[in-house]
């Protein structure tokens, strides 16, 4: 929650923004490892959402896709659910700012971030990280039709098949994990210090996108 700090209007790349980024080291990566070490110590809530949300997340996604003739969207689907990972995790920033602060940090108090004054705008920013993600779905989709066609596959061991052991599956990975990086480059972009400094110094969703 340290990695930004308020100054007057100036220029970043070009663009106008009320904030500027600290320039950190190694040690600094370091001191961010500890403290976040610390979090994951002191409110287990961490593990819960790392040890039993996203396993969940999985299986829903994969009871959702089996029988729909969607099976080849089953990775597309959960490897890209971390596009909108800076908006789910929210909670987890507002209860390491609260320790960082000194305050009591329970796992309920990750539901005051919905008080936050700048929460309009974090809502904002996740709807567009969801849009984002609903694109690279459509890309994924238009890649594997654009490889294997419009004829779905059988079952799981017949796209496993297909993907893991023909030429064409070998192209749909090496392109499709090629396109998927890049929408990660544009939510990391967008997103990487965006929610922290609007969480903490209540900046606009415009202000946080542009500093980020």
């Amino acid at each position: 929650m340290t990695t930004v700090f308020a100054r007057p209007r100036l220029q970043v790349f070009g663009v106008s923004t009320p904030f500027v980024v600290r320039k950190i080291s190694l040690s600094d990566l370091g001191n961010a490892l500890r403290l976040g070490w610390e979090d994951f110590n002191a409110i287990p809530t961490h593990a819960i959402v790392l040890c039993a949300i996203y396993p969940v997340l999985g299986i829903v996604l994969f009871r959702l896709v089996i029988g729909y003739s969607v099976l080849p969207l089953l990775f597309p689907l959960a490897a890209g659910f971390t596009l909108i990972g800076p908006f789910a995790a929210l909670g987890l920033y507002e209860l390491s700012r609260r320790r960082e602060r000194g305050k009591e940090a329970a796992a309920w108090d990750a539901m005051q971030v919905l008080r936050a004054p700048s929460f309009g705008a974090m809502l904002e920013l996740g709807i567009l990280l969801l849009v984002l993600f609903g694109v690279w779905i459509g890309a994924a989709n238009a890649i594997y039709v654009a490889t294997f066609g419009h004829a779905p596959a059988a079952s799981i061991p017949d796209f496993a098949t297909r993907v893991l052991t023909t030429p064409e599956g070998w192209s749909l990975i090496i392109v499709g994990c090629g396109v998927g990086s890049l929408f990660a480059v544009v939510a990391l972009c967008v997103s990487v210090v965006s929610f922290p400094l609007m969480l903490d110094r209540h900046a606009t969703a415009i202000d946080a996108i542009r500093t980020s």
